[in-house]
């Protein structure tokens, strides 16, 4: 008979590790599974490790041949007997309750496609140092539900096998790509218990955030870029560009090399074909000279009242007349791209209306968690507003505003709020996050452009 439930892990020079992996499934406590171990080109001793186990008739061994653990998912989705699929990522372990918890949700749930459970984090030597909680999916309706982690996030095969299988174009975020096909059309819940110990070192995948976002970026892509297409809603992008009130007159005009801030916004604007109009809104028509070497039909200026400028004067008010120039719907979508935020990538322009349209939200904006302590004023005293180290949920945790990236509906402007009733966020890399408001932004935004810090 066929097991209910298939694990598979996959080792690429995991060596240290990989065997407090393969020895967290023997030793569940439910014992309807398979064990499909695959050993993807290593060179340390992944193989040698994974044939101790190969006497175990309920272990088998895969070539992996270097392609990567996308291609191995979907080979393990061929040879897979098992009801259930689960990754196990060959630096971490599972819970010894792990599978019995996790197949009995299913089993009791049929209408539920795939649960995942909370997580501790470990360091190299397998200590933990924090607990990881997630929410309850089934008792609050989030505008943005978490996508669970990749690994140790139980699927029905069938699921898998409806949705194609996973998207080998993409290098990472297997669980993202997987959860992005499925959240609409079938329920996915999480187990408020922590069954498995994800381990924090320095050559794992976490580490390597731009790798991650890129592959966010184009799995986003994939779920909505169609659809916004189809349904022909209108994106524009927005420049908003001012002679005076920042830390020097006509910021825009500041160079990094041998270009100004405002052509750095257009052309990351025009190079891709998600907007159909590009507007620069200024008080001052020093910005048309720019317009002249681009011979694009999508940039469009739209003039600014210099009242609409002051520092605390409501973006809303800029955008509104922005918005009326050029008719738009209230389906539409604005995008704000800042020429102080120069760093700020196309791609990361493109992920927030992705963002905001697959989460039918009223806008969505780059953030970053904080991860020092902040606190209030209670009446007894300090009250943390994040959490503390050992207690982590995503539901509790304080975000921080990039101000690089700002995408909206324009039916929000009727209330003349840019952000809606319903936000989200996402994060982009670090290094795109500069936002210029000071002459030691410039110098710090010159200097990783790779040239020298003094004025122009």
């Amino acid at each position: 008979m066929n097991p209910k439930v298939t694990v598979y892990v996959v080792s690429h020079n995991y060596g240290t590790f990989l065997e407090q992996a393969i020895e967290s499934v023997l030793r569940q406590s439910f014992d309807d599974w398979e064990l499909l171990l695959a050993d993807d080109n290593s060179s340390d001793n992944s193989l040698e490790i994974m044939r101790l186990y190969r006497g175990d008739e309920r272990v088998r061994i895969l070539n992996g041949e270097g392609r990567g653990l996308i291609p191995l998912a979907n080979r393990v989705l061929r040879e897979a007997r098992g009801e259930y699929i689960i990754r196990l990522d060959a630096d971490d372990f599972l819970d010894d309750h792990a599978l019995l918890v996790m197949s009995n949700f299913l089993d009791r749930n049929p209408d539920v496609a795939m649960v995942f459970p909370d997580y501790y984090l470990i360091d190299k030597a397998g200590i933990a140092f924090s607990n990881i909680r997630k929410e309850s999916l089934a008792q609050v309706d989030h505008i943005q539900d978490t996508p669970p982690h990749g690994a140790c996030t139980m699927i029905r095969r069938s699921v898998l096998d409806e949705i194609g299988g996973y998207d080998e174009s993409i290098s990472a975020q297997d669980g993202f790509y997987v959860w992005t096909r499925v959240k609409d059309g079938h329920k996915v819940r999480n187990i408020n218990l922590p069954l498995f110990y994800y381990r924090q070192h320095g050559a794992n995948l976490t580490g390597n955030i731009a790798r991650i976002s890129h592959a966010r970026q184009e799995i986003k892509k994939m779920a909505c870029d169609e659809r916004i297409r189809c349904g022909k809603t209108s994106v524009v992008a927005v420049i908003p560009c001012r002679q005076n009130y920042d830390f020097t007159s006509a910021v825009w005009r500041e160079r990094l090399g041998e270009t100004s801030l405002l052509e750095i916004a257009i052309e990351k604007c025009l190079s891709t074909n998600l907007f159909s109009r590009v507007v620069v809104t200024a008080d001052s028509r020093d910005v048309l000279p720019f317009f002249e070497k681009y011979g694009d039909d999508r940039l469009l200026f739209v003039e600014r009242s210099r009242e609409f400028t002051l520092r605390s004067r409501p973006i809303a008010d800029t955008l509104e007349s922005v918005s009326s120039a050029l008719g738009l719907e209230d389906s539409s979508i604005l995008v704000l791209c800042y020429p102080q935020a120069p760093f700020a990538s196309t791609a990361t322009l493109e992920e927030a209306v992705y963002t905001l349209y697959m989460h039918d939200a009223d806008s969505a904006f780059t953030a970053t968690p904080v991860d020092v302590p902040l606190y209030r004023r209670g009446s007894h005293g300090m009250v943390r507003l994040n959490p503390a180290d050992m207690a982590v949920s995503d539901f509790n945790t304080v975000y921080k505003e990039s101000r690089d990236v700002f995408a909206l509906r324009v039916r929000n402007l009727k209330r003349g709020s840019i952000s809606g009733s319903k936000s989200v966020c996402f994060s982009s890399p670090g290094d795109t996050q500069l936002y210029i408001d000071s002459f030691q932004d410039l110098a710090l935004a010159r200097a990783m452009a790779g040239q020298g810090g003094e004025r122009s």
